[in-house]
């Protein structure tokens, strides 16, 4: 588990280990109040399943451990779904 603080600035790298050229990548998480959402991501090694998404201060402002996984809709219209991780977003001087 990673640890990182409210209102960093992060980038956020996933690899799914397939190949996802074309593919559509999201970066879904769940929050440490229960929300869900995602970041749609952009692939940087598409032969070994590689996206990133760069999250910006505004964004990563709830202290706790949030969950995180990769979804990739490929161009055949399969969905590849990633194990999920866990970071931990710590409140500064916590």
């Amino acid at each position: 588990m990673s640890i990182f603080f409210v209102g960093q600035d992060l980038r956020i790298t996933l690899v799914m280990g397939i190949d996802i050229t074309g593919a559509t990548c999201k970066i879904k998480y769940r929050n440490p109040s229960g929300g869900t959402g995602y970041w749609t991501g952009t692939i940087s090694v598409a032969a070994t399943g590689e996206f990133y998404y760069d999250a910006v201060p505004a964004e990563l402002v709830l202290a706790g451990l949030w969950t995180l996984w990769a979804h990739a809709v490929l161009t055949s219209g399969k969905v590849a779904i990633g194990r999920p991780c866990k970071i931990l977003i710590s409140a500064e001087g916590i």
